[in-house]
């Protein structure tokens, strides 16, 4: 019964919502992995929102084990934050919101940052009083690099009423040289999309010891026609779009700024989007089809059970099962 209330508690906070977000996974090796925010079991944590946060992984063998990893640091935030990582070359990283925050419409934050090898060893050390006052604080916590504050999300929703900040949504996305990009939706200022890159080699420059936004650049505009949360993925210099209702975008080449995105499928909406961390690629997929996400589109058929959901055990299950067709391996028995 806790359960049943719980759930529609989830539900009502997020009436504005219409259905689950995108199922949202990578691959490292051979394992596939989501991230999941809340308590107790992988099956009541949910895909969306504020809280503790998980890393939930199974391994692709014929034999699937689940592991579940706890992050250790909530991002904390209400029900409405953006749940946002990404695991890039054997880091994880990860949008935090100030555990005090009294903003009614979570969004601003920073983007955290942590070897995923430290997550899964602190994950197997005993979590008694020992624990807590040895190994958490004085290693663990000291490995978890709390830096690089979102400015273009909150210069995006700062002064501005609790309609416009809903409708302000955010991805990012980090290059090898530890250098973020962020990109900000604005449907209040003429539908902007907007990339911004930041550069911390800048901070030992004069300029930056009383302006953080220094370390800030513009790189380009664009013009956007979707509504609601979006993805970013990266294959080199291309960048993509997943909209959360399920259509493709990427910036049109050599395009001033401004221009409008250029929609690259409007077919049976994408429902899974998965990073294939060891080989740099993305791949989504429809009900029926399954393609990587790249300029021109090239779909093929699938013949999988695909299913959106609001919490980690069935969605960890759909992306397992994309992320044997990505790899050429049957089904477990």
């Amino acid at each position: 019964m806790i359960a049943i209330f719980a759930s529609l508690a989830f539900h009502l906070a997020l009436q504005h919502v219409i259905e689950p977000p995108i199922v949202r996974a990578a691959i490292c090796e051979n394992c596939i992995q989501i991230s999941s925010v809340g308590r107790g079991g992988t099956g009541s944590r949910r895909m969306m929102g504020g809280g503790n946060l998980w890393i939930d992984r199974i391994d692709l063998s014929p034999k699937p084990k689940i592991t579940s990893l706890d992050f250790m640091h909530g991002i904390s935030g209400l029900e409405n934050a953006l749940l946002r990582w990404q695991q890039i070359g054997g880091n994880y990283y990860c949008v935090s919101y100030h555990w005090a925050s009294s903003d009614p419409i979570t969004r601003r934050g920073w983007i955290q940052v942590v070897p995923l090898f430290v997550i899964e060893l602190v994950n197997v050390i005993p979590q008694d009083d020992d624990f807590y006052r040895k190994q958490y604080h004085r290693k663990y916590e000291k490995l978890v690099n709390n830096g690089t504050y979102l400015n273009p999300v909150g210069g995006a929703t700062a002064f501005q009423n609790m309609s416009i900040c809903r409708q302000v949504y955010f991805d990012f996305w980090c290059r090898c040289d530890k250098q973020f990009e962020v990109y900000v939706t604005e449907p209040h200022k003429g539908m902007r999309l907007t990339r911004t890159d930041h550069h911390p080699e800048r901070v030992l420059l004069p300029q930056a010891k009383d302006n953080p936004q220094f370390l800030w650049e513009t790189v380009n505009t664009w013009t956007f026609d979707w509504t609601g949360p979006f993805y970013v993925t990266a294959t080199g210099d291309e960048r993509f779009f997943v909209t959360d209702k399920g259509r493709v975008y990427t910036p049109p080449k050599d395009a001033k700024p401004g221009a409008l995105l250029k929609e690259l499928w409007k077919g049976t909406p994408v429902d899974v989007l998965i990073h294939d961390s060891d080989h740099k690629k993305w791949y989504a997929f429809t009900k029926d089809q399954y393609f990587e996400v790249a300029d021109p589109i090239k779909p093929k058929p699938h013949t999988l059970t695909i299913r959106r959901s609001w919490f980690a055990e069935p969605a960890l299950e759909t992306a397992a099962k994309c992320g044997r067709v990505i790899r050429g391996l049957p089904e477990p028995k």
